[in-house]
């Protein structure tokens, strides 16, 4: 009896580490895990790289893993046009089968931009499949702010929604937003951002003095659009408590 249990107890030890051994060999990565992304005879980790939210003043620097799956050699170099972002690779000759990574590196202090941004790394290379290869970086960039500084511009937007009601397509529907500077520095409109050609914005001034006011102007051009429509007009400033500020403007085009 005895000996019975022992080898019923030898079984089951045998089938579970047989399954955890099964589990472990399933679970090893796959190329496309690796290098889920190919761009003709080279493979990438990853194709985008998000640097989330930063300050202005930032510095940030992240790698994406590559791999040649091709049958020859393949010559690599980036090519950058501006002076805030880099790629430096590993090596810059990358036999079949071999492994290597690329530095991709952003000064977002030399960007002058605010809000989202998605910029494009290109690679060159002479992959006959595909020579030419691109990284996406994506970030959200704020105003980095001296919070101990007590002597700040205080914004003030009475009004951020404006309803244009039914309108024609083909027509334009304007609006004036008033803001105010209740601070004791200047109040400074950075910038004024949109993501759609319809919305033209436009400020009487971008540097407002403490007790007066300004406008941000908005025309919305409804050429081709048809039924409810809702636009966000995003605009930037130096106030550390209100740095982002979102206007909206909707309504309905009628055909």
């Amino acid at each position: 009896m005895i000996k019975l249990k022992f080898a019923l107890c030898f079984i089951l030890a045998s089938c579970v580490f047989t399954k955890i051994e099964a589990q472990t060999i399933a679970a090893q990565p796959t190329l496309n895990d690796q290098y889920s992304k190919k761009i003709g005879n080279l493979r990438f980790s990853q194709s985008t790289l998000g640097f989330g939210k930063v300050a202005n003043n930032e510095k940030k620097q992240d790698t994406i893993r590559i791999m040649n799956s091709g049958k020859s050699t393949i010559k690599l170099f980036a090519q950058s046009k501006n002076n805030f972002s880099s790629g430096t690779f590993s090596t810059t000759k990358l036999p079949p089968d071999a492994t290597g990574w690329i530095l991709i590196a952003y000064d977002f202090s030399k960007r002058d931009e605010y809000g989202f941004i998605l910029d494009r790394i290109l690679i060159n290379s002479d992959d006959v499949d595909q020579p030419q290869k691109s990284i996406n970086v994506t970030a959200t960039i704020h105003e980095y702010f001296d919070l101990t500084d007590t002597l700040t511009p205080k914004a003030r937007i009475p009004e951020t929604i404006y309803s244009y009601g039914n309108i024609q397509a083909g027509e334009k529907a304007n609006h004036d937003f008033l803001i105010y500077n209740d601070g004791v520095k200047p109040l400074i409109i950075r910038k004024v951002k949109t993501t759609c050609g319809c919305i033209k914005p436009s400020t009487t001034k971008s540097e407002i003095a403490p007790g007066e006011s300004g406008i941000i102007h908005i025309e919305f051009d409804s050429f081709g659009k048809d039924g409810k429509d809702n636009r966000i007009v995003n605009v930037f400033l130096n106030d550390p408590m209100m740095s982002e500020v979102k206007l909206e403007v909707n309504g309905v085009v009628l055909k």
